[in-house]
């Protein structure tokens, strides 16, 4: 049982993430905002899902959260990226996560 428990606990955590990076990421693409990669596990990456829309869905070696990497995130210059979008949209796509969450 105690492995049944850990296990379960493991599916719920990994719920937890999915729905909150899915949220992060719905938001960015209804924002216009490009997403490169969309990731469960931390790297190094185990391997590429599929691609979809020019996002690569990959699932990674470390598993304790995930990752959505939008394009431009560091550079204000990048046309299509996260930095060059307007605030309000950067904030709805920040607080999407948590929302989902919440929900």
């Amino acid at each position: 049982t105690d492995f049944l428990a850990a296990l379960t606990l493991v599916d719920v955590f990994a719920g937890v993430v999915l729905i909150h990076e899915l949220g992060h990421f719905v938001v960015g693409k209804l924002m216009g905002i490009e997403v490169e990669e969309f990731g469960i596990g931390l790297p190094p990456r185990i391997l590429t899902l599929f691609r979809w829309q020019g996002t690569e869905f990959t699932l990674n070696w470390i598993p304790l959260g995930g990752f959505n990497r939008f394009k431009g995130e560091d550079d204000p210059d990048t046309p299509g990226g996260f930095s060059e979008a307007n605030p309000w949209a950067r904030l709805a796509v920040l607080f999407a996560g948590p929302v989902m969450n919440l929900l």
